[in-house]
């Protein structure tokens, strides 16, 4: 039997019992004193001290000489708050919903931006070759390739080059990371607001543990791609352009056949990573499973322990552990395959150009070797960034997969999840109500509820009575907005208040889990108290209402959760 009573005080309330989860919804907090009126150094410095981070001084200054506390740090640039770019992304997302390509569209600007930084540092990194072969000339008594004969002007030029090609890469480096924590806090922005509007359909369908996997795991693997990701755009212009000039100076097979076996390379780890990728997806899955199974364990170890079923669970977590293992030892494997081939890459092609060349009968003359020595180390970078990046893309594409699943998932309406509110009684109306579990509306099969008329007065007691299975708890979800309305109206007016079946207690003290955030009021709370006959339980424990209650009220009898449930209400 499922028990529904109003009443009416200050505002119309609506009470029910059934089993279901407390999410504690809080105003912001208010912002720290001392960063209200601050603005983020990068609102106010100049585009040199952007491009060279110097707005970072102050605080390292300050950092060397006095600890650091949260009052030192500015506030996030508006851009960079979880607020706005929840609100980017969710226009994107309702464009298409594609988790990659929504997330692309919505970061696209900056991303381009890193890109052309990436760009921009390869070709710096060209040129400086160039110039330490002049210097080569220069000391052979040679003309130079330049035509500047001045070796302290050579050498003026290779330290400008070499300090502009660093902070334009450290610049892109930072822009790197800030996507990637941007990439990071969307998703997890995006699953924990998933998580309040799933129906009870797609609740039963998902764990705690896929949840939790998601916004930590997947969020930190395109957190990942996103530090990396410009270099599978940077990295082959950069190579192409390198063999292209070993070509123009150690002749066009030289160039040919190294940059043939260099991009060789960069296919077998491209090949190797989306190898890499779908292992990774699998070993997700698997992972998400045992989460599942361990935390059903811990939840019910007294279960567990009372019909000596240890054995039998731990034998189930070590098959799917060894499962585990198994995906874990391919992908480990697959991962080191593509790491050593791509960072042996350009000491192999380094090899393979010079042999060429002096097969060709051409003499090995110290500043072809060192030219040929310097584009390769320029190729370091690219080709083990590359390498790196590779692997990160896909294993994000399998996250991607696995959020977008999930962001999909079948969801309350808006409209049910926001009661309206009227001053027009009944508290309560229901006309002509279907219901369903499912968004299917074909056929009445897909129907739990059909044809629902109800109407509850204020101030009324109402008991809803039958046999089980006759869709009482339907009821109360229906009432809720927790149950797709597929026709009719339906509308609740004035605050809800809910005691499920199962009592929900967090771990926190015994006062906080009445007030659940609310403001205290003495007298309001003296009086839910001895209303709820918790007057007495709060004298026999050692620090009153100040007592902390374990996880699942651990310390509590079932009774007792029962009436702080309803003590919350």
């Amino acid at each position: 039997m499922v028990t529904l009573w109003q009443k009416r005080r200050c505002s119309q309330t609506f009470f029910g019992t059934m089993a279901t989860e407390y999410v504690a919804l809080k105003s912001p907090r208010e912002p720290r004193a001392a960063a209200v009126d601050r603005l983020h150094p990068m609102e106010t410095s100049s585009w040199l001290g952007i491009l060279l981070i110097a707005w970072m001084d102050k605080l390292i200054r300050h950092g060397a000489t006095t600890p650091l506390d949260e009052a030192d740090v500015w506030p996030l640039a508006p851009a960079d708050s979880a607020a706005a770019l929840s609100d980017r992304f969710a226009v994107q997302w309702a464009r298409e919903k594609v988790v990659h390509k929504a997330m692309w569209r919505t970061l696209a600007r900056r991303s381009l931006l890193t890109i052309g930084l990436y760009l921009l540092y390869s070709f710096l990194m060209l040129l400086q070759p160039i110039v330490i072969k002049s210097l080569l000339q220069i000391i052979q008594g040679k003309p130079t390739s330049l035509g500047l004969e001045s070796g302290y002007g050579l050498a003026a030029l290779l330290t400008i080059l070499s300090f502009v090609s660093v902070t334009v890469i450290d610049f892109g480096q930072y822009l790197s990371s800030t996507l990637g924590c941007n990439a990071k806090t969307i998703v997890t922005d995006a699953v924990y607001r998933k998580s309040l509007r799933l129906s009870a359909l797609a609740k039963r369908s998902l764990s705690s543990g896929e949840i939790v996997t998601l916004s930590s795991v997947d969020s930190e693997r395109l957190f990942q791609a996103y530090l990396l990701g410009a270099w599978t755009f940077a990295a082959p212009v950069a190579v192409l352009a390198i063999f292209i000039m070993l070509g123009v100076e150690m002749g066009y097979l030289v160039g040919l056949l190294g940059g043939l076996f260099m991009f060789l390379m960069l296919y077998v780890g491209h090949v190797s990573a989306a190898s890499v990728g779908d292992v990774r997806s699998r070993l997700l899955a698997v992972q998400a499973e045992r989460v599942k199974l361990t935390n059903e364990l811990l939840q019910g170890v007294r279960v567990v322990k009372m019909y000596g079923w240890e054995h039998n669970l731990e034998a189930a977590i070590d098959v799917i552990r060894t499962h585990e293992l198994a995906l874990l030892k391919q992908y480990q494997a697959r991962r080191i395959f593509n790491t050593v081939a791509l960072y042996s890459t350009p000491v192999l092609s380094l090899a393979l150009c010079l042999l060429i060349y002096a097969a060709q009968g051409n003499a090995l003359s110290a500043e072809i070797a060192f030219f040929a020595l310097a584009y390769m180390n320029a190729a370091r970078l690219p080709c083990t960034a590359f390498s790196n990046a590779i692997v990160f893309l896909q294993e994000a594409k399998a996250s991607c997969d696995r959020i977008g699943r999930f962001l999909n998932a079948d969801e309350l309406e808006d409209e049910a999840l926001v009661p309206s509110i009227s001053s027009d009684a009944p508290v309560v109306d229901i006309i002509d109500g279907d219901f369903g579990w499912s968004l299917s509306h074909d056929g009445n099969d897909a129907l739990t509820l059909r044809n629902i008329h109800l109407h509850l007065a204020p101030a009324s007691l109402t008991i809803v009575v039958g046999a089980v299975g006759s869709g009482k708890s339907s009821l109360v979800s229906a009432l809720l907005g927790e149950i797709h309305q597929v026709r009719g109206t339906r509308h609740v007016t004035g605050n809800v208040a809910y005691v499920s079946q199962e009592p929900w207690i967090q771990h926190d003290t015994l006062r906080n889990n009445i007030l659940f955030a609310d403001a205290f009021d003495d007298a309001k709370y003296s009086a839910v108290l001895s209303a709820c006959q918790l007057t007495s339980d709060v004298r026999m424990l050692p620090d009153g209402d100040r007592t902390e209650i374990g996880e699942r009220g651990i310390n509590l009898s079932g009774g007792q959760k029962a009436r702080v449930s309803l003590a919350r209400a």
